[in-house]
């Protein structure tokens, strides 16, 4: 039977062969449910919010465009890693009870990726980026002699003549986002005007260290879940006005502050790095513990964050998607993780072309006292432990 296109999954006949175009949305028993949390803040005890979303008996998948909804079945979608918000093309027909059993799901596939354009090398020492994430400066236990520690490699004031050469191949700082602990307001730290008071301290330390890297290399800072600045996603860059000694490197370009996610351009190496909340709302939806498979996934879905503004919370854009993923990164990192781990994706776009991306989950420095170093010649990745 040759299968034919029907432009709306309301529109499908029964006892046809036909693909459809349309949104994954997952009926989900324990997703959150805003209605639910409205009624509760009116009516009783808030619900109970569990750490993941699945339950395998109960969910639904299904697929929605302009029309309406239609119910998916079929181990083909079952055993399929899907989420809602990514966009797909499914084959198959309709059952007599009005759903559609699927016999293949088609994603929309890697973006082409940029040709990279290397500079030119001519001492020929291999030429590193420096990824931190989960700093969290002011937490109870933190520990500020890994920061003192960090600084002064970055700086090239650690070790000897070998180690100083080791630290003047970074040529740049990424801060992956949660920079500062979360302050508990409690009843203890209001004012005499009933106004929470606010701990600077961590934010000059932030500011210091900023500021002393940066006279060395570029820093570029992305917000987190934790730090000040709003929480739905694209979460805004840190206002200049926080970083009193930094802001006055910013015309020079030595500091800068962008939004999460976000994209570099380092001598020719395409960047996409999040803080990690995409991936972590990711890890809800799905009965997978592997983060490098969901960032490949996010890649061949086209979609950096497909659950916003479903689970997490994102700005209402009405023309258009920033999380929409127009081109394949060379090095894609996801920070605040449990761990380190790598991998190249290696694979071909719709169109035949080449794909190589290298995949990274930067651990949280506060717990682990590591930062990823990233070789910009040819992708491979070391930690350096503090």
């Amino acid at each position: 039977m040759k299968a034919s296109y029907c432009g709306k999954v309301l529109d499908v006949k029964q006892g046809n062969l036909v693909w459809i175009i349309g949104t994954i949305y997952k009926e989900m028993k324990y997703k959150p449910n805003i209605l639910d949390d409205v009624a509760a803040s009116h009516y009783g005890a808030p619900p109970v919010l569990h750490d993941r979303y699945f339950d395998k008996d109960s969910d639904q998948i299904l697929l929605e465009d302009e029309s309406g909804r239609v119910q998916l079945f079929g181990s083909a979608v079952r055993d399929e890693l899907l989420v809602t918000g990514i966009v797909v093309a499914v084959l198959g027909t309709e059952t007599t009870d009005g759903g559609f059993d699927v016999a293949d799901v088609k994603f929309p596939g890697y973006a082409p990726q940029m040709m990279r354009s290397k500079p030119e090398n001519n001492n020929k020492n291999d030429r590193y980026i420096a990824i931190v994430s989960g700093m969290l400066l002011g937490s109870e236990d933190e520990d500020t002699r890994k920061l003192e520690l960090l600084q002064e490699y970055l700086c090239g004031e650690l070790g000897g003549s070998a180690e100083q050469k080791e630290c003047s191949t970074v040529g740049m700082l990424l801060i992956g986002g949660d920079s500062l602990a979360q302050q508990h307001v409690e009843a203890r730290t209001m004012n005499n005007s009933g106004v929470p008071r606010f701990d600077s301290e961590p934010l000059h330390r932030f500011d210091s260290f900023v500021t002393d890297v940066a006279l060395s290399i570029p820093v570029s800072i992305m917000p987190g879940k934790a730090d000040p600045t709003n929480l739905s996603m694209p979460q805004q860059p840190l206002n200049y006005s926080l970083l009193h000694q930094a802001r006055k490197l910013r015309e020079s370009k030595s500091v800068s502050c962008v939004t999460n996610p976000s994209w570099w351009e380092v001598d020719g190496t395409r960047i996409l790095g999040t803080s990690g909340q995409t991936i972590d709302d990711i890890h809800k939806y799905i009965d997978v513990e592997d983060r490098l498979e969901m960032m490949d996934r996010t890649l061949r879905w086209r979609h950096c964050a497909p659950t916003a503004p479903d689970t997490l919370w994102s700005y209402p854009f009405a023309d258009r998607d920033p999380f929409i993923l127009t081109e394949t990164p060379h090095l894609y990192f996801v920070g605040n993780q449990d761990q380190f781990s790598t991998r190249l994706v290696e694979s071909k776009d719709p169109n035949g072309g080449p794909i190589s991306t290298r995949l990274i989950t930067v651990p949280r420095f506060k717990e682990t006292g590591t930062v990823v170093l990233v070789n910009l010649e040819n992708l491979d990745c070391k930690l350096l432990k503090v």
